[in-house]
């Protein structure tokens, strides 16, 4: 039987993936109110475990996930080693015409 789970927070690429993966291995997507599991992402959110970006205050949470150099679709800069992403960036896009 499937976990109902509720993923709230920042909606980016993390998000959608983490989403995408819960629903593969078997969790049913709920609202907050329906859910055995409340999963925060982004700093400053409060359910059962909260990912957050290195640097982020901790959360009185359950479990706390503390992320560094994540490269993740859309470029948000809040979850990702900025150094890294600046050597990726260019190769991404292409060299740049001035």
């Amino acid at each position: 039987m499937s976990k109902p789970v509720h993923v709230a927070g920042i909606e980016d690429g993390l998000f959608e993936a983490l989403v995408d993966r819960l629903v593969r291995a078997g969790a049913t997507i709920s609202n907050r109110e329906d859910a055995e599991v409340v999963v925060y992402l982004g700093p400053g959110g409060d359910g059962d475990v909260v990912v957050a970006p290195d640097g982020a205050t901790q959360s009185d949470s359950g479990l706390n996930v503390v992320l560094t150099d994540v490269i993740i679709p859309g470029w948000d800069s809040g979850w990702g080693n900025e150094d890294f992403v600046g050597l990726v960036r260019p190769t991404r896009l292409g060299p740049s015409i001035v």
